[in-house]
């Protein structure tokens, strides 16, 4: 349920970043998660941040 509540929370905030979903709401349902699931997340979020920076730097060198 915990799973469900993250997925539908970081998913509305992504699709409307308007104020029906607040921070303070996507880090209430995060904090809920397991040690493990939480980790994996910050995994995650690694690693589109380091996918995002690739990108960028592959997109500037064609120019």
């Amino acid at each position: 349920m915990v799973k469900e509540k993250v997925d539908e929370a970081i998913e509305t905030f992504i699709d409307n970043p308007s104020p029906q979903v607040s921070y303070h709401d996507l880090i209430m349902c995060l904090c809920e998660l397991n040690k493990k699931d939480f980790k994996r997340i910050i995994k995650i979020a690694k690693l589109e941040r380091k996918s995002n920076e690739l990108f960028e730097q592959y997109f500037s060198l064609e120019k």
